[in-house]
């Protein structure tokens, strides 16, 4: 159980890094359009040949449409506008306080209540976020304000994906669509979205956006099929076979990915504040999750 979760954030902390170098080369929309649509058609061929699939999907279509809106246009059009402005890891960093962000989504959602024990945990995470934003802004290389834009970008990111991916499980638990058809409706749905909201508000698209080099295409197939097909659909039965505390716990191995490999590969400079403030965020989830 915890190799097959560390597996998935392995590849889910592999495509940031791929997502870095297309961010860069792609605008945001044309990058989703591209990505979902691609992903939800290889899906859609594979996993969704019976009828009783489609009739499930028009008899749901107000959820999917906004799962998807949430899960994969808002979170991917955000997350591409930060990765073009501040580095993997700080991506990565952000995404570690998903357990208490889907737990705020829980108390505004269902009226859940937050215990002392998960109030302490918060306090403790927070304390490792100011201090992991302390000691890293000098090693960005664009503005305070750019950088304060990207991560509130990212922030945003994961307030919508934790909300989308709470519908999501209500629909994966209730055996209404496997991981996989549910991502390959999500997936073209918001492709569909990506390709009007360019069109209405973007420059729309023209033939030049899509004249890509092979490294382009050959980084694009990756996110594709390992990014969004592999580590989403393993994500999917994650969800609805294990417990919501490993995962959140399991789910700390992606900052850690990420910035073991960034540091690797992508010259970005060791930071044993990095770690330190994960630490922090570590025990705080523990905290949190301590007495449920």
């Amino acid at each position: 159980m915890i190799l097959y979760l560390f597996f998935n954030f392995l590849l889910i902390a592999t495509s940031f890094i791929i997502n870095k170098f297309i961010a860069l080369s792609l605008k945001p929309y044309l990058f989703v359009f591209l990505r979902m649509g691609v992903s939800g058609i290889i899906l859609i061929i594979f996993f969704c040949r019976e009828k009783k699939t489609f009739l499930y999907l028009f008899n749901n279509i107000r959820t999917i449409i906004l799962i998807a809106f949430f899960t994969t246009f808002l979170t991917a059009s955000l997350r591409a506008y930060a990765l073009q402005l501040i580095t993997p890891t700080r991506i990565a960093f952000w995404g570690a306080l998903e357990p208490f962000i889907s737990s705020f989504c829980m108390y505004f959602l269902y009226k859940s209540k937050i215990t002392i024990w998960q109030f302490i945990g918060i306090i403790v995470a927070i304390i490792g976020t100011i201090f992991f934003i302390l000691t890293n802004n000098k090693i960005e290389i664009i503005s305070r304000k750019a950088c304060f834009f990207a991560d509130f970008a990212q922030i945003l990111s994961i307030f919508f994906s934790r909300y989308g991916w709470i519908k999501a499980q209500e629909i994966i638990r209730k055996n209404i669509f496997q991981p996989e058809q549910l991502n390959a409706f999500i997936f073209i749905i918001s492709s569909i979205i990506a390709f009007f909201f360019n069109c209405l508000f973007g420059s729309g698209f023209s033939v030049k956006d899509f004249n890509l080099d092979y490294k382009l295409i050959l980084m694009l197939f990756y996110t594709i099929i390992i990014g969004n097909i592999i580590a989403y659909s393993m994500y999917g039965y994650a969800l609805k076979k294990y417990d919501v505390r490993v995962i959140s716990i399991a789910g700390l191995s992606v900052p850690l990915f990420v910035h073991i490999i960034g540091v690797l590969f992508l010259n970005e400079a060791f930071s044993y504040s990095f770690f330190i403030s994960i630490i922090f965020i570590f025990f705080g989830v523990y905290i949190f999750h301590k007495k449920e």
